[in-house]
Parts: C-alpha cells; structure tokens; sequence
C-alpha cells in the first residue's frame, strides 16, 4: 500500500451515522468517554443523547419505558467511539446543539403545557441531579421538583393524556423538551419561571 494512501487512511476521523437514532447513540457515548462524563454538566448531555435515541425508537412504548435501553445501547458503544471522541463530540455539537444549552431555554408558551413540562422534566433532572456527583446537586434538584410537583393537577393530566394518564404527558412533555434544550438548562428556565 503507497505511503500516501496509508497518511490520508490514518488522517480520516470517524463520521456521525446520517440516521439520528444512530447517531444519537453515537454522540451519548462519546459524551460517556469525556474523563468528567458523570459530573452533572456532562450527564445531562449524554441524557439529552439518550433521551433523544429514546424518542427515535419506532417500536412501540412511551419514552419513559424507553430510556433505560437506550442508555444501555449508548453504553455498549463507548469503547467502540473512546479514539474517536473529539472528532465525534465536535460533529455532535455542530448536529445536536440542544444537548448542550443550559442557558437562554425559552419556555413553552402555553400555561398548562409550561407549568407541566417544568414539573415532568425537573423530575427527571432532580433524578439526575441526585445520582451523579455525589448527590451534590441533588438536594437543590428535588427541592425544584418537589415544588413544581405541587403544580400538577391529576385531572389536567387525564383530560390531556387520555388512556395513558400521567406517563404518556410525562413522555409527551419529557420530548418536547428535548426540543428546548438539555434537562439542566430547562430546570434553570423552570426555577426562573416559577420562583419559590
């Protein structure tokens, strides 16, 4: 093989897959190879990833049933991305922005959808928040959940979930969300729109 062939092969980074379930998983693992990926900044990325897969799935089922395979699927790619890494994280960033905003999330407009989408998705983050870290951020995470939890109102959530009550707005408000920006960027927005 001519040397320059054997240069332009080992100059080739790897490419993010065109299909964005694959290339979800893909980015979710890069993101899990970064030597601070349980910090909690990192984690809500690769969540955002997962999540993401997640909404992607064509099977059927609602996303809170499908976020545990896909982080399992997220996981099994990490040792097949961690040489890629920065080539990959950079495609990701260009491709996924949301994954990565914390700041300037613009909440739905819509009172009930606002109101229950900041309940719904800072339940997830204070799940996040308590599992990574320590726990550090935790207390903060569940305290915001906790008070926006009170916002729900159960027969809002059977009047818009219909058959699938709480867990298809959950699912519902939880991919919709994927839409605004990671899940600490809408708890930030959340706690700004509903002050203690």
């Amino acid at each position: 093989m001519p040397m320059l062939m054997v240069l332009a092969l080992a100059a080739q980074t790897a490419t993010l897959e065109a299909d964005p379930r694959e290339a979800a998983f893909t980015c979710g693992a890069a993101v899990r190879t970064l030597p601070d990926s349980l910090n909690l900044a990192n984690s809500t990325v690769g969540m955002w990833f997962a999540m993401k897969a997640a909404t992607l799935d064509p099977t059927e089922g609602m996303l809170l049933q499908k976020i545990g395979p896909a982080m399992q699927t997220v996981m099994k790619r990490v040792e097949d991305v961690r040489d890629d890494r920065d080539a990959l994280i950079a495609q990701c960033r260009r491709r996924f922005p949301l994954a990565w905003k914390t700041s300037g999330v613009e909440l739905p407009a819509g009172e009930y959808e606002r109101r229950t989408g900041c309940a719904f998705n800072t339940i997830a983050y204070s799940a996040l928040a308590k599992s990574q870290e320590g726990g550090k951020y935790g207390a903060q995470a569940e305290s915001l959940a906790d008070r926006l939890t009170t916002l729900l109102d159960d027969d809002e959530l059977l009047a818009h979930g219909g058959d699938l009550g709480a867990q298809g707005e959950a699912s519902r408000l939880m991919t919709a969300g994927l839409d605004l920006g990671n899940l600490r960027g809408i708890a930030a927005a959340c706690a700004a729109a509903f002050p203690a």
